[in-house]
């Protein structure tokens, strides 16, 4: 839901608001002969080895999100290299994300992470 501003977006990224979107996706291609493709846009990523400070950071700017939905959401990838790849195999696991869409900005993050996917 767009704020006040018109620019700004309600953000709903605690696990519980999450899971209930991927449910609804599920229920509705529920008899389709492939499962829908889920995927992330990430709003930002971060390889820091320093994992809070970073979710405290993003929080602090993201109106409606907590350091542990940062730390837990597929929007947002805060960690070291090791802990960014266990994050992306449990969002494939829980809500089966198999992909993410990075901003430009991210780029750079997202290839040093890649690389160690691969």
């Amino acid at each position: 839901r767009t704020l006040e501003d018109g620019h700004r977006h309600e953000v709903a990224w605690d696990l519980d608001s999450i899971d209930g979107r991927v449910a609804i996706i599920r229920e509705a291609a529920r008899g389709r002969p492939t499962p829908p493709r889920l995927d992330s846009l990430v709003q930002h990523i971060e390889i820091t080895d320093d994992r809070d400070a970073a979710a405290e950071r993003v929080a602090a700017v993201v109106e409606g999100a907590t350091p542990a939905d940062v730390s837990q959401c597929p929007y947002v990838l805060v960690g070291s290299v090791d802990e960014l790849i266990d994050e992306v195999h449990g969002h494939q696991e829980r809500w089966g994300i198999d992909s993410y869409v990075v901003r430009a900005p991210g780029l750079q993050a997202a290839s040093e992470l890649i690389a160690r996917l691969r």
